[in-house]
């Protein structure tokens, strides 16, 4: 079985679900990469199937379906680590009230692709007590801001068991937070207090925040929040980590509200200024699982 990297696979996703040639800058920057990482890739992807599947014409990159078509057919088992639904279900997350023209646009998918992706995902959702609603063109995905959470750290605690791309898989899930950052200063912290937390919580620990840290934009409301009380020393230990998470956040810039789950990464592991209270509920409702045990020393 010929296996590409989640980026290449979705090179080449993104290639079959367009009729006409794109541009190297346009697809350098939907998959977040410069442009002669590109290249690599499509060198790479070229050179793996012995085929030149990828063309580079005047107006940019194309896929030769008839070349594409037959590899497949030889290569049933192709494995592609980011799917239709996954893709969509990332783009929902953040912009969860959009519609089906919106998701084919962003996400470079077909019509009945997007549809039936929508119509897979709603199972998913639903286990996470969140409602996918499809109405004529119209999308929305509903409920408290801790069953969003829930669902994101599912997938990250996921993607972490994920052997072949597993960085690239987590970038796409936390692309403004780096999970190597906040590990680094939380154990700096604990160790500073000469706390004892074992791998498993510590690593859950970094997980939920990263998330509380990617999903800023989206507070979640004082009644939502989990009836969680902290002892002495958590409390403590969450009061130190939001002082030190606000001296190193950016204060000049405040991102958009949605963006298209292929952009690159804003670059900073950290969060704009945001209001105390609102930094605090985030840090209580990581003492919660979101998809994984308690976090709490």
């Amino acid at each position: 079985m010929i296996l590409f990297s989640e980026r290449q696979a979705l090179l080449l996703q993104l290639l079959s679900e367009v009729d006409h040639a794109t541009t190297g800058s346009d697809l350098a920057a939907l998959l977040g990469v410069s442009t002669r990482t590109l290249r690599y890739d499509i060198s790479r992807i070229n050179g793996v199937t012995k085929i030149e599947i990828i063309e580079a014409t005047p107006k940019g990159y194309r896929l030769n379906r008839s070349l594409y078509n037959d590899f497949l057919a030889r290569n049933s088992q192709l494995a592609t680590q980011l799917d239709h639904h996954e893709r969509i279900l990332l783009y929902l997350l953040e912009t969860p009230d959009t519609d089906v023209y919106d998701i084919m646009r962003d996400c470079y998918l077909s019509e009945s692709v997007t549809r039936a992706a929508l119509q897979r995902l709603r199972p998913q959702v639903e286990s996470h007590q969140l409602e996918l609603a499809v109405k004529g063109s119209s999308v929305r995905l509903t409920g408290p801001e801790i069953c969003f959470r829930r669902l994101l750290g599912d997938l990250v605690h996921n993607a972490m068991d994920v052997v072949v791309g597993q960085k690239e898989k987590i970038s796409r899930y936390l692309p403004d937070v780096s999970l190597a950052a906040v590990s680094a200063l939380l154990k700096s912290l604990v160790r500073e207090r000469g706390l004892g937390i074992d791998d498993i919580r510590m690593g859950n620990a970094v997980v939920n925040i990263a998330i509380c840290l990617q999903r800023y934009r989206f507070p979640i409301e004082p009644d939502d929040s989990p009836g969680v009380v902290l002892n002495s020393v958590t409390e403590e230990l969450s009061s130190a980590l939001l002082d030190r998470l606000s001296e190193s956040s950016p204060t000049a810039s405040r991102r958009p509200r949605t963006r298209n789950i292929c952009e690159p990464s804003w670059g900073s592991p950290w969060i704009p200024t945001r209001t105390a209270a609102d930094m605090r509920r985030s840090a209580r409702a990581s003492a919660t699982p979101c998809g994984s045990a308690s976090t709490r020393p």
